[in-house]
């Protein structure tokens, strides 16, 4: 095989590797399905839209959250390759260590800040579904008053 076949073989299986490594386009508005959804010991979500815009590694969440100590929105500018990301809730500031990459074709986020004046700790893992038509985002969250497990349903509008 001549050295120009052999880079160009190269050069299409690095192409390859890495498409397979950023994982599906999550892009698009997503509504919580409260009643397929389980809240674990945290107080329940009565609604919850995320406006998700993806260009990898770039991704940007607009969350708007309801609950019954009120309604709120987040912004989240992150990128999928492993770096710290900035948040914002309810147009605070929140400083979070922790970054959104791919692991086996699902998004995980791992994270660590102060929130209301306590120590907050976020693992999530986000699924996208084989039609693309939900995601399912397993979380732990730790919180000074204690530890929950979540599993929350997105679906696609």
């Amino acid at each position: 095989m001549r050295n120009v076949e052999r880079l160009l073989i190269a050069l299409l299986a690095a192409g390859l590797g890495t498409a397979i490594a950023a994982g599906p386009d999550l892009s698009g508005e997503w509504k919580l399905n409260v009643t397929k959804s389980d809240f674990g010991m945290a107080p329940p979500i009565s609604g919850r839209t995320d406006k998700i815009v993806h260009k990898e590694p770039s991704l940007r969440i607009t969350r708007a959250q309801e609950t019954a100590a009120g309604a709120g929105t987040s912004e989240y500018s992150c990128t999928t390759d492993g770096k710290d990301c900035d948040i914002s809730i309810s147009g605070a500031a929140i400083k979070v260590s922790g970054a959104f990459k791919w692991v086996d074709n699902a998004l995980t986020f791992d994270g660590k800040g102060v929130y209301n004046g306590g120590d907050l700790i976020i693992h999530e893992k986000w699924s996208l579904s084989p039609d693309h038509a939900t995601i399912t985002i397993q979380r732990h969250l730790s919180v000074s008053e204690g530890d929950t497990d979540q599993t929350l349903l997105l679906e696609k509008q």
